[in-house]
């Protein structure tokens, strides 16, 4: 109840000073290990908005102006935390200046705030959300990164290092140097809004092999039954169905790794980002977990924290074996698999959802994945503008 008012407040702008001000006044709290790593974040982020600024420099005009948008947005998704806390204040300083009693109560609220952002491998809930943003695991599922910051980024051992995470594997792939990965979820193009009134054949066309960006389906296929899928550079794996008519897309992706201990909670992290390779940057797509079995997380618990931190209409809407489906409301269709199919079909009813994988008890949680639907309707959105406007 405590955080629910706090972000209310925020949200705000404290304009209701008397509930701020009834909220807490007491200090938070924070372990020897939490401000160790408040410490650590407040530097890291410090250096890179400094390292954004300089950069900044070699581009003039509305070129510097976009590139220091892009590079505060990559500070802000690494350090999520130190970004929300400097915010806070700054709005926090900006009501009650001259309300001393009121700042007090206001940078408790803040400090609460950050206390919550902070990623704790010993936690079993990696996700955070704050007003209608997503993080996972101490980083951020909204902002597109640029692949050009990313593939600057410098760490031990020559990691692409993007605050928790090593990013080597996304860099490698969004320069060809690996193959990327075609993962949920699957839409017919048509879901993409430029797409809608497009038919089934006109989109085909789009897709005949014209370049080396297109791998040739086998001419010997018989012409009645499904077409073999077709690998595209940019769209991804695509197969087209005359029965039923449809199309089924998923986008190319790639992945970075959590890069520090874990614990005993967690055996891996990672987080995936379509690849747009011609606006040179990688969308956050979703985070997974990987729980240790031993770990034993349990089902309840964690969709008690889902519905907690994503809104209590967040249920779970779809069962498949040893699976969960969680999310606002039902699904009309499935692909061959059983996920989620056409999600991004207007209109969209889907922005946020996860899945939870079970163990044989289907009780204790195997992997918990975390989807930010909207960016992948919006990357769906964008290429198909593209692909009406220029072809392929």
């Amino acid at each position: 109840m405590i955080r629910q008012l706090t972000s209310y407040v925020l949200s705000t702008l404290f304009v209701c000073s008397s509930a701020l001000h009834a909220a807490s006044t007491k200090r938070v709290q924070f372990s020897q290990s939490e401000i160790k790593k408040a410490r650590q974040e407040r530097a890291d982020y410090k250096k890179c908005r400094k390292q954004a600024l300089l950069r900044a420099r070699g581009y003039k005009g509305e070129k510097r102006s976009r590139y220091l948008k892009y590079a505060v947005n990559h500070c802000r998704e690494q350090f999520p935390a130190i970004s929300i806390l400097r915010s806070c204040k700054k709005q926090a300083v900006q009501a009650y200046k001259d309300r001393p009693d009121y700042l007090k109560s206001a940078v408790a609220a803040c400090r609460n705030e950050f206390k919550q952002a902070l990623f704790d491998p010993a936690n079993p809930q990696p996700f955070y959300s704050h007003k209608d943003d997503l993080f996972f695991a101490g980083a951020g599922l909204n902002a597109p990164l640029r692949l050009d910051i990313l593939r600057s980024l410098d760490g031990p051992k020559n990691n692409r290092q993007f605050g928790n995470f090593n990013c080597s594997v996304l860099a490698d792939t969004a320069a060809d140097q690996r193959q990327p990965e075609y993962l949920l979820f699957g839409n017919d193009l048509r879901s993409f809004l430029p797409l809608r009134t497009t038919s089934l054949e006109q989109l085909e066309s789009y897709f005949k092999p014209k370049s080396d960006q297109t791998e040739q389906p086998d001419d010997s296929t018989d012409k009645s039954g499904p077409r073999p899928a077709i690998i595209h550079r940019d769209w991804g794996e695509l197969r087209f169905e005359p029965e039923p008519e449809r199309s089924i897309q998923y986008f190319p992706s790639s992945f970075c790794s959590f890069d520090r201990q874990l614990g005993n909670l967690y055996s891996d992290i990672k987080i995936y980002y379509l690849l747009d390779r011609e606006s040179k940057t990688a969308v956050p797509y979703f985070g997974i977990a990987f729980y240790n079995p031993e770990a034993r997380v349990e089902m309840d618990q964690l969709l008690t924290a889902l519905q907690e931190s994503l809104g209590s209409e967040f249920d779970v809407r779809h069962k498949k074996a040893k699976h969960r489906i969680v999310a606002q409301t039902g699904f009309v269709s499935f692909d061959e698999e059983g996920d989620p199919y056409n999600l991004c079909q207007f209109p969209r009813l889907h922005h946020r959802l996860a899945i939870v994988s079970l163990d044989d008890s289907e009780r204790y949680v195997n992997y918990l994945l975390l989807s930010n639907l909207d960016n992948l309707c919006k990357y769906g959105d964008r290429l198909a503008s593209r692909l009406l406007r220029n072809g392929l």
